[in-house]
């Protein structure tokens, strides 16, 4: 790997890739460095070859000691792989990976419990209240377990902190069902114009129509009045819809 000639040094990577293990990892990482690209390319190519096939093999000790290796690329590698693995020991590996030093790392961690299901939905949640630096992960991870996170979820509805509700709002839109939209219906009548935007994003993404959403927001209201821009086709139609639907639309400065 010290060779002057770079194809000398990406055949020993090759070599490396093919021999696999522990030992693989350091001589791969360095080459993470190298000056020339393709070597560098070929490092990372065979380095994440060495990570799978820990990973194919079901080595956890292998995987283990990857995710305590000093080149955080090693780290990011290990802790993929763990999620994917999944089990009850892979959890307890990647649990104190959340306190890595560097922030790639422990990116890493959280979207690999994400991967593990059930068994870290506790730790998703609390890494989505108490660490705003890593909460839009912990909240896409969350997402990903579907209902199951619907009630923790929920919690952070009624949290005074708006970027809680706000990244709540967001993942409930894509972890939740039918049934979540009435958690949503009643935070459409947030003051705040970002908080309503996502709420009304998250309904839409929950399958509800647009013409549904919008007869829930209209309910109370007999008549409608379009301002300014009526002329416009757009207004036209949406002028027409709510017609059609039995409200008293008027159009225009003058009509309102």
């Amino acid at each position: 790997l010290e060779h002057p000639d770079p194809a000398i040094r990406r055949a020993a990577l090759d070599a490396l890739g093919r021999l696999g293990g522990v030992d693989a990892l350091t001589p791969l990482a360095a080459a993470l460095d190298d000056s020339q690209l393709d070597v560098r390319q070929a490092a990372a190519t065979r380095l994440a070859q060495v990570v799978q096939g820990m990973e194919q093999a079901g080595d956890l000790p292998a995987l283990q000691a990857a995710l305590a290796h000093a080149n955080p690329q090693v780290r990011i590698q290990a802790a993929t792989a763990l999620g994917r693995l999944g089990g009850e020991t892979a959890l307890e590996s990647l649990l104190p990976a959340l306190q890595d030093d560097d922030p790639y790392v422990r990116q890493a961690v959280v979207s690999a419990l994400g991967e593990l299901g059930e068994p870290a939905l506790e730790a998703l949640g609390e890494l989505f209240f108490e660490d705003p630096d890593l909460r839009a992960l912990a909240g896409e991870a969350l997402a990903r377990l579907g209902p199951l996170a619907v009630p923790r979820l929920e919690q952070a509805l009624q949290s005074p902190d708006p970027a809680l509700r706000l990244a709540a709002i967001q993942a409930l839109g894509q972890a939740g069902d039918e049934t979540t939209v009435d958690l949503l219906l009643p935070l459409l009548s947030d003051p705040d114009p970002q908080l309503h935007r996502a709420v009304t994003q998250a309904i839409l993404n929950l399958g509800v129509s647009p013409a549904g959403l919008l007869a829930y927001e209209l309910a109370g209201f007999e008549e409608i009045c379009l301002l300014p821009g009526a002329e416009a086709a757009p207004a036209k139609t949406l002028a027409a819809v709510l017609g059609y639907a039995g409200y008293t639309v008027r159009q225009g400065e003058t009509g309102c």
